[in-house]
């Protein structure tokens, strides 16, 4: 029950939990040694539920009243007019926000894609690798690795590696020793199996990975948090089970409706807002009587810490997939027993219906309004936490990032990446990128995972302008390395400076007015960004992280070679 209503929803979870089990990491503080946790996850398909419809709406049509709801499911052996029906789906996992390897996927003339794959037991596993597909138990196809395909295992158990720096012992993945420690923050797990990672996620599969680190100890304002002070806030959106349209959410903090935090008075805490919702951006707000607003202080994106504390803010938009990582204390006016609501504003992204609120990144919310959770100020006595925005926070470069990457004079590559969206009466909704190797647009294939590769060097900074052709919300996310946006391009809600995150929103690009295409754009929203490509050779992806445009073809392969 629901404010005296009556709800259904269907969930998948990780070992019967919503969200899963959050995972807690260490690594040893820069220059002590050691080798740091070794995250072992033995994943088992049990039978993650997705549903499908008639192959005519593989790609769904907008306004339609036969749309598909979910991306088309694999070798189901449906034919046109059957009903939908619930159906067995593979799954995989990724560790989103881990510095590790990804997959080897070799290609060449006369050779064009090859999946290396090792034994479950190898230590040479490819760690993050999310082109392997692990099969639903009872599926009656199962198929083995292919040239020119993903891998679909020939088991529904699959067992990951993830060794977090530094790592003595190379591999193929890893030419050289790793000496950096991994940076510490919020990281987290959720599948990604190519065209059905949104019904999954959004159905539950997720959970939160903190990576601690002793250094943080040495960082007067953290030393002086207690864990008891620290809050995991993990937002997602679970689709009601009904038939409205556009659809409806329930959204919970936690697995929970509105639950109740507390604080005391002069205490300062440390929040790690995750937004595991499959599809939308939400503006993160903590607002008290008479709409007063709590200000916060941002100290790591992403799961990377920033190397000086932001400045004060009272929201701000964290796309799908993203963290934020806050210091907030409640005013110094709150009386025990002032309560304040953890407010969710969300803007939609759902393909089926087009955004009526047109907003750039750095916008105010004006679309759907949730309160997802209420923190209440308790007796107590508070931690005498002092700081000012702008105080030092973590040296980026005991983590092995280069402290500004926008301070070189030029990057050693420069590239300009597309994402384009287009309708079209007899295909509908298509969703693609241009990786500027005058192909043009493509969208991506579980089967053809080669046939969009971008080839990059270790070492190598990368510089990318990022053009978004569409007016619709994308974000862009990019695998094992993170990114540094130019001070520039970010949100000034956050502080110029230098920082690292893994994904960002995208601007809006310019409509064309095109009745026929709404959501394609005569001129480009841009952003722009470089990285450094670090450790690790191999293949991963990079894609928009609303994970309908990733499962309908917005995502690329990049692979890192010696």
């Amino acid at each position: 029950m629901v404010d005296g209503a009556e709800v259904t929803v269907a969930v998948s979870t990780y070992n019967d939990s919503l969200p899963g089990p959050t995972v807690e990491l260490e690594t040893p503080a820069p220059g002590a040694g050691g080798a740091g946790d070794l995250l072992i996850l033995d994943v088992s398909n049990g039978g993650a539920l997705n549903t499908c419809c008639w192959k005519e709406c593989v790609l769904p049509r907008p306004g339609s009243k036969d749309y598909c709801r979910e991306p088309y499911c694999r070798g189901t052996g449906l034919e046109e007019g059957d009903a939908c029906i619930q159906v067995d789906t593979p799954t995989n996992i990724h560790t989103h926000g881990f510095h590790m390897a990804a997959a080897s996927l070799e290609y060449g003339p006369g050779d064009p894609c090859e999946f290396t794959r090792a034994d479950p037991e190898d230590p040479d596993l490819p760690w993050d690798n999310v082109y392997v597909t692990i099969p639903a138990s009872g599926t009656a196809e199962q198929l083995a690795c292919e040239s020119h395909a993903t891998c679909v295992l020939e088991t529904n158990r699959q067992r990951f590696l993830y060794p977090l720096a530094p790592q003595e012992e190379t591999s193929i993945f890893q030419p050289e020793p790793v000496t950096a420690p991994h940076w510490f923050g919020l990281q987290w797990y959720h599948p990604h199996a190519h065209e059905v990672s949104r019904d999954q996620v959004s159905r539950g599969l997720a959970g939160a990975i903190i990576v601690r680190n002793a250094a943080e100890t040495e960082i007067p304002v953290l030393a002086k948090i207690a864990r008891d002070s620290e809050r995991v806030m993990v937002l997602q959106a679970l689709p009601l089970d009904n038939d409205a349209s556009p659809r409806e959410y329930l959204r919970v903090l936690n697995g929970q409706v509105r639950p109740r935090f507390t604080v005391k008075r002069g205490e300062t805490q440390r929040w790690r807002v995750l937004n595991a919702d499959s599809d939308h951006m939400l503006q993160w707000s903590v607002v008290g009587a008479n709409s007063q607003t709590v200000q916060y202080y941002p100290i790591g994106h992403d799961g990377l810490p920033r190397p000086s504390i932001g400045p004060a803010i009272e929201s701000t938009w964290i796309g799908p997939g993203s963290r934020l990582e806050v210091l907030i204390t409640p005013p110094a006016a709150a009386a025990v027993g002032d309560t304040f609501d953890l407010v969710w504003c969300q803007s939609s992204t759902d393909l089926f219906h087009s955004p009526t609120d047109t907003i750039a990144a750095n916008s105010e919310c004006t679309g759907v309004r949730t309160i997802v959770g209420t923190l209440e100020v308790v007796e107590g006595a508070g931690n005498d936490v002092s700081f000012a925005p702008g105080d030092p926070f973590a040296r980026l470069a005991d983590f092995g990032l280069v402290p500004d990457l926008w301070a070189a004079e030029n990057a050693d590559v420069t590239r300009t990446i597309k994402f384009t969206q287009n309708f079209d009466a007899e295909t509908g909704t298509t969703f693609a990128v241009d990786i500027g190797d005058g192909v043009g647009d493509r969208r991506f294939s579980h089967e053809q995972v080669c046939h969009a590769v971008l080839e990059s060097r270790i070492g190598v900074v990368e510089e990318w302008v990022i053009e978004n052709w569409t007016t619709d919300l994308h974000t862009f996310h990019l695998h094992v390395n993170p990114f540094q946006v130019a001070v520039a391009d970010q949100d000034p809600k956050l502080g110029g400076g230098v920082y690292y995150q893994d994904n960002v929103i995208l601007p809006l690009g310019q409509s064309a007015n095109d009745p026929t295409n709404p959501n394609v754009a005569k001129s480009p929203g841009v952003l722009r960004i470089r990285f450094r490509n670090t450790d690790y050779v191999g293949s991963s992806v990079f894609h928009c992280h609303v994970l309908e445009h990733e499962d309908y073809g917005m995502m690329a392969t990049m692979t890192v070679r010696p």
